[in-house]
């Protein structure tokens, strides 16, 4: 995120709302396979299978 400048408010595209955006920063929500193939596409990087 540094690389990127980007701040968790950046990302609530990819995580829906607020809360779920800072669970999963905090450790308390693991990423969903959506999360996962939206992150990919925001960053131009294949999701693994």
């Amino acid at each position: 995120m540094e690389r990127h400048s980007l701040r968790q408010r950046d990302l609530l595209e990819i995580f829906g709302n607020p809360s779920v955006t800072s669970e999963v920063f905090s450790g308390k929500r693991e990423l969903s396979k959506e999360h996962i193939r939206r992150l990919a596409g925001r960053f131009a990087m294949p999701a693994l299978p």
